[in-house]
């Protein structure tokens, strides 16, 4: 069974226990996770109108789909220029991959055989 990017297979068939193998299919990136964050704290903002309740508070309404779509649009910006500004100062460092470090020498702790 497959839901969005995840595969779910059951382990034994007719099982008295329900186990199975869960492989999720789609990663995120760090930046993506940050660019999530971002777009759930701006979409979660409502939107002040003109009108005002009986108690004389502001009535607020929820964004358009046309305006979630700025949204996104603004979040995944804002996490793309963080990581331009992180990287132009250094701060962020890209790690070999693991075949490169398990290649490069057999005797460095913990990679060895």
């Amino acid at each position: 069974m497959t839901n969005f990017g995840v595969d779910f297979v059951a382990l034994e068939r007719d099982q008295k226990t329900k186990q199975c193998l869960h492989h999720q299919r789609i990663m995120e990136s760090h930046i993506a996770a940050y660019a999530k964050e971002i777009v759930r704290s701006l979409a979660m903002q409502y939107v002040p109108t003109d009108v005002f309740d009986k108690s004389k508070n502001q009535v607020l309404r929820e964004r358009t789909p046309a305006e979630l779509e700025e949204v996104v649009n603004r979040g995944i910006w804002i996490a793309e220029r963080t990581y331009q500004c992180m990287a132009a100062k250094g701060w962020l460092a890209e790690v070999p991959g693991l075949q490169d470090l398990l290649e490069a020498d057999d005797n460095v702790v913990g990679f060895g055989s």
